[in-house]
């Protein structure tokens, strides 16, 4: 939508000035980024119980692009610190993009600036760790994790194949990683078994 009223077409150049304008300017600054976008539809309630998500997300009009801050909580940072200090490695599984991701972990002290640590997308991540039939290729696995602090756009499988290869690793010589893990909805409900 312009800003007379008028609407355009969204290509791919336009995509990519909002993705690299936008998006990723939002997105270092740890802001979730929403699009607001309609569409006029001239059907049925009928038909429209009928859709698919991708039918109802094409040909939209976008309206507007918004960040919004889901600032850390205050003691956030402090907690990492001392559990760092307690030997205790914390890694970040989350849903966001990588750099919203990166930000949110810069902030609670999860990682530093150049301290080496892997930030990586579960897309990566599980081509990396799983073989054709979805099973940990433990050596795969035992040559990331060391290092891994965040796991970026992933899915509650991914969450649960760092679990079970950490349990299963032995890198180590004093045996497999304890593993403790938190969530806040119930797709952490598998890696929690």
């Amino acid at each position: 939508l312009n800003l007379d009223g008028t609407t355009s077409a969204f290509g791919a150049t336009e995509r990519n000035a909002v993705n690299n304008d936008i998006i990723e300017k939002y997105a270092s600054q740890a802001y979730r980024t929403l699009c607001l976008a309609y569409r006029d539809v001239d059907v049925t309630p009928e038909v429209v119980k009928n859709w698919s998500d991708e039918e109802i997300e094409t040909d939209l009009t976008c309206i507007c692009i918004v960040g919004i801050e889901d600032p850390v909580r205050e003691e956030v940072p402090e907690s990492i610190r001392q559990c760092n200090e307690a030997g205790i490695v914390v890694r970040m599984v989350t849903g966001d993009n990588i750099v919203t991701a990166k930000s949110i972990a810069l902030k609670c002290g999860i990682i530093s600036p150049n301290d080496g640590s892997l930030v990586m997308e579960g897309s990566v991540f599980r081509a990396r760790v799983l073989d054709a039939n979805g099973n940990i290729k433990q050596d795969e696995f035992d040559k990331i994790w060391p290092m891994l602090r965040v796991l970026a756009r992933s899915s509650p499988k991914d969450k649960y194949t760092l679990v079970s290869g950490l349990i299963q690793s032995n890198v180590y010589p004093h045996g497999p990683q304890v593993v403790a893990v938190t969530g806040d909805g119930t797709n952490d409900a598998p890696s929690l078994r």
